[in-house]
């Protein structure tokens, strides 16, 4: 049977084969049928088998050939992103050439989305033209723009695009794109994965090439600016420094480098200013202060400095920038300024004791009249045998009170006219208001002037020079006694009032009941040398303003019906801009 199969041919009919080699026994014919059968079907798969495994073998050839493709198209990309001395023109370039032979397309750009049109950054290809910008408007690239995948699409036209939109740091930076004819829109995944290695590549590109610009001008504008910048790491130790930095200090960068900012103190500072700092800068806070410290050369500077500290992703603090502005000059021109409003005011201080002389004189006089009667009286008495201890001691006791009187005179008066140096200090302004009254008493005693108080008890301390603000209501009440000279005796009334006003600060208010300043007076009588009076030089109020305004105040006259109230306010202590 085996050798008859063998060697039959499916020409010569199956029925007349088997009866020729089995004969009629009817239960060979069922097994050589059933042989027969199993032969072919045997047959049948084999065949199939084949063609299975045809078709497995093409597609892993394809799948081999996809993968050696893909492996010098990445391996070509990695060789643009890391060619040396390539320009980045250059490389988008050979970017869109390789993706071009990649993806069996003709054209390529590389474009940035500016509002509704698009900037070409590069192109091959007919995507080179002029009016390239136009195909960007399409259907195709909008979808693009709005999908995180790449996009493949064939127009009417028989033109095929294949892109992907470029983001970077969240928002649409521009399109890669690549487009042609000839060829439909079956992009493999690998082709997918090769676009997006490409759009990665070219996001990063540009964000680091973004970085390196803004790098540069930051490192250009240290470089040049006018002011001092340092920076050191956590333990303060100086890292970098810049040309302002060693214009300010007089060290060379190499000599300051790895060292600490101590090489500058001035030991103007003491430690509770330095814990204060490092306190406020270790919390991952900026420290503001005014610093003086010391040059390379021994001189003393004065700078405005920001310490702002820099915190790692988990909140650290890793490194300090010191920003600082030299105010030197400025300091001593403020100096100088102070030094000519204490020379303008002590001036106008001398003025005012020449004007209040006599008033003094009288003052005195009252009291050394008291003691000679009284050291007359009692040489009599003891001359005359009729000198009791007694009465003595009393007329002994009334020399010393009045000598102590005229000794007090003279202090107030010594103590208004000396020339110290200007000095702020916590006051309170109700002590300066009664001081000022005691020296005016003999003056406004002689005018007969009734004084008015209505002072709070309760004000906040101010920060000031107290001879100065005691000057300046001085010669607030001798401008009263002037304006009321001419009104009745009964009508001179002299009201001082101190609150606390609406912003916090002392307010001082002295109103007088002469007549009223007129009106085309009103902006010149603080000007100075202009005055009303027949004698004085008129520097009185303008001298009094610019005490005011030195300690951060203001003064200012308010008209009335019935004479004239003079104003002025101080900030109170601990008030930032009482700071001298």
């Amino acid at each position: 049977m085996e050798r008859w199969l063998t060697g039959w041919s499916s020409e010569t009919p199956l029925a007349d084969s088997l009866l020729l080699a089995l004969g009629s026994d009817p239960w060979i014919w069922v097994v050589a049928v059933a042989v027969l059968a199993g032969t072919a079907l045997a047959a049948l798969d084999v065949t199939r088998l084949n063609r299975k495994l045809h078709r497995e073998v093409a597609e892993r050839q394809r799948a081999e050939q996809e993968l050696r493709k893909s492996e010098a198209a990445l391996r070509a990309l990695h060789g643009i992103m890391t060619a040396p001395g390539t320009d980045f023109a250059a490389k988008l370039n050979d970017l869109l050439e390789m993706g071009c032979e990649r993806f069996r397309l003709s054209d390529g750009l590389i474009a940035r989305h500016e509002g509704d049109s698009y900037e070409i950054m590069a192109a091959v290809g007919a995507a080179a033209a002029p009016d390239t910008a136009l195909a960007l408007t399409d259907a195709s690239c909008e979808q693009a723009l709005t999908q995180d995948a790449p996009h493949a699409v064939r127009d009417a036209s028989g033109r095929t695009s294949f892109c992907m939109r470029l983001v970077i740091e969240g928002q649409l930076y521009g399109i890669l794109h690549f487009s042609g004819r000839g060829r439909p829109a079956d992009f493999s995944p690998t082709d997918g994965e090769i676009l997006k290695h490409m759009a990665q590549w070219l996001e990063g590109e540009i964000q680091r090439r973004r970085a390196e610009s803004e790098m540069r001008k930051l490192s250009s504008a240290l470089q040049n600016i006018a002011d001092s910048v340092a920076i050191t790491d956590q333990h303060g130790v100086i890292r970098y420094v810049n040309p302002a930095f060693t214009a300010m200090t007089g060290y060379a960068k190499d000599e300051v480098l790895g060292r600490t900012h101590r090489i500058l103190k001035s030991g103007v500072h003491d430690e509770g200013f330095y814990e204060q700092m490092w306190g406020t800068i270790r919390a991952a806070k900026p420290f503001r202060a005014q610093f003086v410290n010391r040059r390379k050369d021994g001189a003393l500077y004065y700078e405005e400095k920001t310490i702002t500290p820099l915190t790692d992703w988990h909140g650290e603090v890793r490194s300090f920038v010191s920003t600082s502005h030299d105010i030197t000059e400025r300091i001593q021109t403020e100096e100088q300024l102070r030094q000519h409003h204490a020379e303008l005011a002590h001036a106008g201080r001398l003025t005012l004791m020449s004007e209040m002389a006599s008033g003094f004189a009288h003052e005195l006089n009252q009291p050394l009249t008291a003691i000679v009667n009284y050291a007359q009286g009692s040489m009599h008495r003891l001359r005359s045998g009729r000198g009791d201890t007694e009465a003595l001691i009393t007329a002994l006791q009334e020399i010393t009170r009045q000598g102590q009187r005229a000794g007090e005179i003279i202090r107030r008066i010594r103590r208004f006219i000396r020339k110290d140096q200007q000095h702020q200090a916590s006051t309170q302004l109700n002590e300066l208001v009664r001081e000022a009254l005691n020296m005016a008493a003999a003056d406004m005693r002689r005018a007969g002037i009734r004084v008015v108080l209505n002072l709070d008890d309760d004000l906040p301390p101010v920060v000031a020079d107290t001879i100065q603000i005691e000057q300046v209501i001085l010669n607030l009440i001798r401008n009263a006694i002037d304006a009321m000279q001419q009104e009745e005796a009964a009508e001179r009334v002299l009201t001082i009032r101190t609150s606390l006003g609406p912003d916090g600060q002392v307010e001082v208010a002295i109103h007088n009941t002469g007549s009223a300043v007129p009106e085309e007076n009103r902006e010149l009588i603080f000007q100075p040398f202009f005055t009303t009076k027949p004698t004085g030089l008129g520097l009185g109020l303008s001298i009094s303003r610019s005490i005011i305004e030195a300690h951060a105040g203001h003064l200012w006259m308010i008209p009335e019906a019935s004479g004239s109230t003079f104003r002025f306010f101080l900030p109170i202590a601990g008030d930032p801009k009482d700071e001298p």
